[in-house]
């Protein structure tokens, strides 16, 4: 909870709370004539009763204009003006009621002048007064746990609310939040879990530091599964407070392996205009790729190299390539991952770039990558690359270039067998050639 936070809360009591006179109860209803005498001796008592509060509730006259002329100067926040005025009380002369109010306006004093540990001490002096309605000892009670919350003194704070838990007959959503808080910040989750839900429960429109404290105990428990629908809550109760809870929702589906929902949350994201940072919209390709959307993926990805939002990297325009490989779009793919190719710092983008151009019979646009390949250097197996680039010459009719390239493979024992296959297979065929061409020449 919030410095600020606090001492709004403490604001509103201190100019508009503090009870002069106990309230007294309703005018009774007319006498009905056959009314039994029972019922009016209890009405009697209860008129007793209430005279009785009256005078023990009562402020005496002196006592009353100070105490009205303290409230003057601390709404004007003339702290020292009230401090005098209470200083000049006769304290022998005042009854329980009217101790226990001036140790709680000396409360408010120093609350102002943000002395928070002679205003705690103020106010449980008018607790151990004994001389307030039970409503303003519970509310006092609240005061300190608040104050004590500032001062980040949790064990104290729980302490406190325990008390006055035992007060209230409803206790109302922030008493909850605050013991929630204070057992989250001393890092017990277990004890934080069940106010923080109670928080939430039983208000109409829980306040988003609520369900974020919630979130945060879930998550720190790594309970995904009770995470899920606070996040979702948060996301209708606070559609406008931007792509974090979105990113967070479809991160925890996700990590439960539901990755229908964890895609659909990141389109409605990016359809409201959310998403538009690199990482943010790499993810959604990913996750149209998981599920199978590869067109949608490569849609996205085009769409946003394009306005520069991703990133033009060697690594997104692979992405963009493998999309289109797998939408079975294969042209579509070679002029991306040639760019991709062109930015990597290693060869290996060229070879697998001269592999799509084989898929098309494009024998001599592979010849030129796997050569871009090879003299860009730093392949993961260049015996691979040499041995592709023997299929290509040889595709291309150039059976000497090929035999060059193929003999370089067989250093390799991955591609010895095949290459040594390939040269046989060109020998061959270079010894058939021979007869024929002598017998034409």
């Amino acid at each position: 909870m919030s410095t600020n936070y606090a001492r709004r809360a403490l604001g509103v009591i201190i100019l508009g709370a503090v009870v002069l006179l106990h309230p007294a109860t309703s005018a009774l209803a007319a006498k009905d004539t056959a009314a039994p005498a029972a019922d009016k001796r209890k009405t009697k008592a209860q008129e007793e009763q209430e005279a009785e509060e009256r005078r023990k509730y009562s402020l005496q006259p002196r006592t009353a204009e100070t105490f009205a002329e303290v409230r003057e100067h601390l709404g004007a926040e003339r702290y020292a003006k009230a401090e005098a005025a209470l200083k000049k009380l006769r304290r022998a002369k005042l009854s329980p009621y009217e101790t226990a109010q001036m140790h709680r306006l000396f409360g408010y004093v120093y609350y102002g002048k943000q002395d928070n540990k002679a205003a705690i001490e103020h106010l449980n002096q008018a607790i151990a007064a004994n001389g307030l309605p039970p409503a303003d000892q519970a509310d006092v009670l609240f005061q300190v746990a608040q104050i004590q919350g500032v001062e980040k003194r949790w064990k104290d704070v729980i302490t406190s609310l325990d008390a006055w838990f035992k007060t209230v007959a409803t206790p109302n959503s922030v008493g909850y939040y605050l013991m929630a808080l204070a057992y989250f910040q001393l890092q017990d989750l277990d004890g934080a879990l069940v106010p923080a839900q109670q928080a939430v429960a039983i208000s109409q429109t829980p306040q988003q530091t609520w369900l974020q404290l919630l979130l945060a105990i879930h998550l720190g428990k790594k309970d995904y599964a009770g995470a899920t629908p606070v996040l979702a809550q948060l996301i209708s109760l606070y559609p406008n407070s931007g792509k974090g809870y979105w990113l967070q929702l479809s991160a925890l589906y996700g990590a439960r392996e539901d990755n229908v929902r964890a895609l659909a949350v990141m389109e409605l994201a990016y359809r409201k205009g959310l998403l538009t940072e690199d990482r943010d919209l790499i993810r959604l390709v990913q996750l149209n790729l998981l599920e199978g959307i590869p067109r949608r993926a490569a849609a996205i990805l085009e769409r946003e190299l394009a306005a520069k939002r991703i990133h033009e990297n060697a690594e997104s325009f692979e992405l963009l390539s493998g999309s289109w490989i797998l939408a079975r779009e294969v042209g579509k793919a070679e002029q991306p991952l040639a760019r991709a190719a062109e930015l990597a710092p290693k060869g290996d983008l060229y070879v697998r770039l001269a592999q799509v151009h084989m898929m098309q019979e494009e024998w001599t646009e592979a010849t030129m990558a796997l050569r871009s390949a090879i003299a860009k250097g730093g392949l993961g197996d260049p015996a691979s690359a040499e041995l592709l680039l023997g299929i290509s010459f040889y595709n291309e009719q150039k059976l000497q270039d090929a035999r060059t390239w193929f003999a370089r493979a067989q250093r390799s024992g991955a591609t010895r067998e095949q290459a040594q296959t390939w040269i046989e297979h060109i020998d061959r065929e270079t010894e058939t050639k021979r007869p024929q061409a002598a017998s034409a020449g």
